[in-house]
């Protein structure tokens, strides 16, 4: 995505939330494809073993880093779709678990897509630092390069 692209996602600043929005140039059918798929998730997040039933635990897994083990425990907790997928994130066992919400919304041949990160009231400010830097810059940023390249 160049820069101008990632001018498009939409920022509002809340004290515990991260919220952030892209339009995407893909209809919703390969964005939910690529929320709600382990293959999906795989290409633009981390590698892992999501399966799309609500109550299924699953874990996301990176390259550790510092102090963390490259480990997130999830629990898939709702979906509705092809419009809305949540679940559960939790980067280590002492941290209270937030809250991942992707909602979608169809735009003609384009994809709003709604990233809401909740319940980050309960960890340490560099968590919350780093988590809000991800969503922003890097994560949201490939998942639209991903799919606008298809």
């Amino acid at each position: 995505m160049s820069d101008a692209q990632s001018d498009r996602i939409t920022y509002q600043a809340e004290a515990h939330v991260i919220r952030r929005s892209l339009v995407v140039n893909a209809p919703l059918s390969r964005v939910w494809n690529a929320l709600a798929t382990s293959e999906g998730l795989a290409s633009w997040l981390m590698r892992n073993d999501f399966q799309p039933v609500v109550g299924t635990r699953f874990t996301f897994q990176a390259e550790p880093q510092g102090d963390w083990n490259g480990v997130v425990e999830c629990e898939v907790t709702h979906i509705d779709e092809p419009y809305c997928l949540a679940f559960t994130w939790s980067e280590a066992p002492h941290l209270a678990p937030t809250l991942v919400t992707f909602e979608l919304h169809a735009l003609g041949t384009q994809t709003e897509v709604s990233l809401v990160h909740s319940g980050r009231e309960h960890l340490p400010e560099t968590f919350s630092s780093v988590l809000d830097q991800g969503w922003g810059c890097n994560m949201l940023r490939r998942l639209a390069e991903l799919i606008e390249q298809e």
